[in-house]
């Protein structure tokens, strides 16, 4: 699968990043007539390669935010040129010179936005060069006459968090912003820059509408504007004479300055241009023609007034076979809520519900950890909560003020439905990662949800740490704000955990501290529930240099569960006020699950043992029952000889009370 790619212009080499299905990465160097080149393998974890000014190296960073690397084809090995055991960076872009590299970078020390660097490749040192607390700063792009660097911001205090181009000038510490309406969400990506440095070219976004626009510099004034439906970005050809507009199923082609349209590209029967951080992925070779990268990972080449052919054709990936269903489910509050599921040929016993991050990432059918999921012969289903990308603005922008909660009851709904219409007799584990690990958290300590375990993978640990959502995140009202960081917690909710969960974090991120998951798998524990807790020391967000290990350990855990045959089933809340249900496990053995006739389903208090919680009446053949007071409870050999007290509120006002196994 392609990516991302670079070209040298007058060389005609290619610098393309590729991955396979199960999400190991590289980076290959060609030509453009085919010749390979150079590889850089997948243990560098490399990505958004650039070529130098002069195409004979490339620079390159890495997924887990390790060092910064030079390669030039024909090395041994690539050649780290700025390491530092706490910042993590990214997106490098080079100077016109050659001699300077400018980046992004967070500090792990400060946790704090990242902020712009420039490193100096005849010293090896760094220089910060945007330095604002409050500000996200990402994207570096330098202009040809290397007068200027363009940026993404985003200020941290502004409601909505839109993104702004700033314009930082050479050896000076001050940015100035392009003029746009207050929540105009605006971009600078591949190809902005006019070639004499005067002119930027800008996407804005508003409201569902969006445009290209050209500031001159450096009064920073609109000079030209397009809009139209559909617009992803834009770009100046070489030259400066032609601009191209990039929409979701055309290319447009214009003169400049005069904005007249040339030349329209239909894309249908071809492919829609894939998407980089700061929009398409876009170039001009040295006779001008445009190169794209398609979301059908193929290059493509258009000769404006000619024909556009394919250039590289990525040979397709066998990937596992599967039955693709789609549906809708509807949450506690009626929002419908739309879900996928993927079916192997012969599914094992348990499913996997997994939740993509975001919050406003899209279901991805691609996701290396789905497709192992499935080759391993587990079903996978996946809710596009609300907030989730795909299904439209609305449902989009539904999750406002519902971070953790509405997104939250998407997930229970989507599990609940399955369970009851076509999984009664077989397990669901709830799997997710980054913004979709912290909803994994909250939904496994829903007292209405059935699931059987939980995987928890590079997880936020709070609202606290996602800082450009703060707003958009939390009902408004400051006391509503303060009750609401509480209740959406996984700290707060952890001991609430009363199935197995599985946590595989990264030292380095930087969007939950060890010490957060430490406290988490604490207190799921205190709660009695199971927790195994694997950090790995060299890795950050995404745990992209442990993929092959991190995927075994979800499939280990899968069938450690299936091999148990003990997945416990859910008991369901009745009306006797607060309180939350808990688990009873099924110890009977793997292949005869449990056949409670309940007359009537009770719960307990949040202090209760989760063990004691039930339905009235006990399992066929188990001798034992346990009684508080008038009621009987069913039990397990393993609390045979055995007493216990625990505190319930809902039931007892708070006192203590004494529970009996009346075998015993």
């Amino acid at each position: 699968m392609l990516h991302d790619m670079d070209l040298h212009a007058s060389s005609g080499r290619l610098a393309l990043s590729r991955s396979n299905l199960y999400g190991r990465t590289w980076i290959e160097l060609r030509t453009v007539q085919g010749e390979v080149i150079g590889e850089i393998g997948p243990g560098y974890l490399p990505r958004s390669p650039r070529w130098s000014p002069d195409g004979t190296q490339v620079a390159f960073t890495c997924h887990n935010g390790g060092p910064l690397y030079l390669y030039s084809p024909g090395d041994t090995e690539p050649r780290v040129v700025f390491e530092d055991p706490f910042l993590l960076p990214g997106f490098c872009e080079w100077s016109p010179s050659g001699r300077e590299l400018v980046f992004s970078a967070y500090d792990s020390r400060t946790l704090v936005p990242p902020d712009i660097y420039c490193l100096h490749l005849d010293t090896g040192q760094a220089a910060k060069l945007t330095d604002l607390p409050s500000a996200v700063d990402r994207f570096p792009l330098w202009s040809p006459s290397g007068q200027w660097i363009a940026f993404h911001r985003q200020h941290l205090e502004e409601p909505e968090r839109p993104k702004w181009v700033h314009l930082l000038q050479a050896g000076s510490a001050a940015s100035h912003a392009l003029p746009a309406p207050p929540g105009t969400e605006t971009r600078a990506g591949k190809g902005c820059w006019g070639p004499d440095s005067t002119s930027i070219i800008v996407t804005q976004a508003l409201a569902g509408a969006a445009q290209i626009k050209i500031f001159s510099l450096p009064d920073r004034a609109p000079v030209w504007a397009y809009e139209a439906e559909g617009i992803c970005g834009g770009a100046f050809a070489p030259g400066g004479e032609r601009l191209l507009c990039v929409c979701r199923d055309r290319l447009l082609w214009f003169s400049y300055p005069a904005g007249r349209l040339l030349e329209i590209l239909s894309l249908a029967g071809l492919s829609p241009v894939r998407d980089y951080f700061t929009g398409p992925n876009i170039t001009f070779d040295r006779e001008g023609a445009v190169l794209f990268l398609g979301k059908d990972s193929c290059l493509y080449r258009w000769v404006p007034g000619g024909d556009c052919v394919p250039l590289l054709r990525e040979a397709p990936q066998s990937r596992p076979p599967l039955t693709h269903e789609e549906y809708t489910v509807t949450a506690r509050d009626g929002r419908p809520v739309p879900v996928q599921r993927f079916i192997p040929p012969t599914p094992r016993r348990p499913a996997v519900l997994f939740v993509h991050g975001g919050p406003h990432e899209a279901i991805d059918p691609d996701d290396p950890i789905l497709l192992r999921l499935l080759a391993e012969g587990f079903e996978v289903i996946c809710a596009a909560y609300r907030g989730s990308a795909g299904y439209g603005e609305e449902h989009l922008e539904a999750n406002r003020g519902e971070y953790g909660r509405g997104d939250v009851w998407d997930v229970i709904a989507c599990g609940r439905d399955w369970k009851e219409r076509l999984g009664r007799e077989r397990p669901l584990v709830l799997c997710g990662y980054s913004y979709g690990g912290f909803l994994t958290l909250l939904a496994l300590a829903d007292a209405q949800a059935p699931w059987a375990g939980g995987v928890v993978l590079w997880t936020l640990s709070g609202l606290h740490r996602f800082e450009p959502h703060a707003q958009r995140a939390l009902p408004p009202d400051p006391v509503e704000r303060a009750a609401a960081l509480l209740e959406r917690s996984p700290l707060e909710q952890a001991t609430h955990i009363h199935v197995p969960v599985l946590i595989l974090h990264g030292r380095r991120d930087t969007v939950a501290t060890v010490e957060e998951v430490q406290s988490i798998r604490q207190r799921i524990g205190n709660g009695g529930g199971t927790c195994e807790l694997v950090v790995f020391d060299d890795d950050t967000h995404g745990l992209n240099r442990h993929t092959d290990e991190v995927q075994a350990r979800i499939v280990d855990f899968l069938r450690s569960l299936e091999q148990r045959g003990a997945f416990a089933q859910r008991v369901e809340p009745d009306d006797r006020g607060p309180g939350l249900s808990y688990l009873l496990p099924a110890l009977l053995g793997a292949e005869r699950p449990p056949q409670a006739h309940a007359a009537r389903r009770y719960r307990l208090g949040a202090g209760a043992d989760p063990i004691l919680s039930g339905e009235l009446g006990c399992l066929p053949g188990c001798p034992m029952a346990l009684a508080p007071r008038d009621r009987r409870w069913p039990c397990t050999p393993s609390l045979a000889g055995q007493h216990r007290s625990r505190p319930n509120h809902s039931a007892t006002g708070g006192r203590w009370q004494q529970w009996r196994c009346t075998s015993c």
